[in-house]
């Protein structure tokens, strides 16, 4: 049985720990002390490899009963944004800030469930196999910390993300796409916007060309693409000679998103070739896609929903997450929704029983499977 009042203090403890990307060492000290000297714990050097404070933690507790499937939970150790002088306000029992930082909820909601069900196997409460518990670091600015797992570290068949903002708690994600990245380069020629415009050549004309030519947004059922960071121009009495945009492709599809990439490319060079510019374009996958809506992994989370009353319900998420890195790793993972609200803003909240059920639906999950 779970300890509410000991999980909403550690839930309250760990939001008031300043902890975004790159910076999560504090964060990583308090976790270790909590399980020091009361099971293997690991930090990899994740923090020499990406720049960062600390490295990923990987706690195990070995197992108590024979013949249980080895399983996993994994949460993110950073912040989007920096909480900092974070004010926690609490009203009707649910959980926000004062709204000039983050709540960080995303994801101490889930590091706050995985401490409790460390404290619950230490309490000998069930029997269970190997239970590993991963803090990743840097998740929010490109999932860098889970690129750097030492997978011989985890022993896991079944693992849960437990990050997911897009319903309710008892939800799965079973389906994530693919994520690639695209950098683009137009080159012009500058000339005096006012004396001799003619003589330039407009890489921003160009770009806008482009792009009003692309469908961006949700271009079919599996596939969306988006432009979102622009740079380029020195002074609005110069022709702009060089653009540089970074946009992304996502989908579940390899043959949608292989065609939509190269579709961008050859729109972009037909344009620059048509004004006389020159475009440089490249690409990197980001991450690959994943789709186990058909695995024991799920059925095991259904069966846990059953089990305390939560309504169990999959979905195909347009997001990325830990766990497409641990999928095309090799490792079963799937994402269970954490059951926050305004993920990533400063009106983001969390009622006090979302914390509870998930919780409880982790501790399912285990006991499930123990019961296998």
């Amino acid at each position: 049985m779970i300890d509410k009042k000991r999980l909403l203090k550690t839930f309250i403890e760990l939001v008031n720990i300043n902890s975004p990307s790159k910076n999560e060492k504090t964060l990583v000290s308090y976790i270790k002390n909590i399980f020091k000297n009361k099971a293997v714990i690991y930090e990899d050097n994740a923090a020499k490899k990406i720049g960062g404070t600390s490295g990923n933690v990987i706690i195990r507790f070995k197992a108590n009963k024979k013949h249980i499937p080895p399983i996993a939970f994994l949460s993110h150790l950073d912040t989007v944004r920096p909480t900092s002088g974070l004010r926690l306000i609490r009203r009707k029992n649910i959980l926000s800030t004062d709204g000039t930082t983050i709540l960080g909820a995303d994801d101490k909601v889930g590091i706050a469930a995985m401490i409790e069900l460390g404290k619950l196997l230490l309490e000998d409460s069930i029997s269970h196999g190997d239970i590993t518990l991963i803090f990743t670091v840097a998740e929010e600015i490109g999932l860098y910390g889970s690129r750097q797992l030492d997978l011989k570290r985890i022993k896991s068949d079944h693992t849960y993300v437990l990050d997911s903002a897009e319903m309710d708690v008892g939800g799965v994600v079973t389906k994530a796409p693919s994520l690639e990245k695209i950098y683009i380069e137009i080159k012009g020629k500058a000339a005096h916007s006012g004396v001799e415009p003619d003589q330039g050549i407009n890489a921003l004309s160009i770009a806008s060309k482009a792009l009003s030519s692309i469908k961006a947004g949700k271009v079919n059922k599996e596939t969306t693409v988006n432009f979102g960071v622009i740079h380029g121009g020195h002074a609005t009495n110069i022709v702009p000679d060089c653009i540089e945009i970074e946009g992304e492709v996502r989908s579940h599809n390899a043959r949608l998103l292989r065609n939509k990439v190269k579709e961008i490319k050859r729109i972009f060079e037909n344009v620059s070739r048509q004004y006389g510019g020159k475009v440089m374009l490249k690409t990197y996958r980001e991450f690959e896609s994943f789709n186990l809506t058909h695995s024991p992994t799920v059925d095991f989370v259904k069966r846990a929903d059953k089990s305390i009353g939560l309504p169990f319900h999959t979905l195909s998420s347009g997001g990325g997450s830990d766990a497409n890195i641990l999928n095309a790793l090799g490792h079963h993972a799937v994402v269970l929704n954490i059951g926050i609200i305004g993920a990533h803003t400063v009106n983001e909240k969390v009622p006090i029983e979302n914390i509870n059920r998930l919780t409880m639906l982790i501790l399912a999950i285990a006991k499930v499977i123990s019961d296998k």
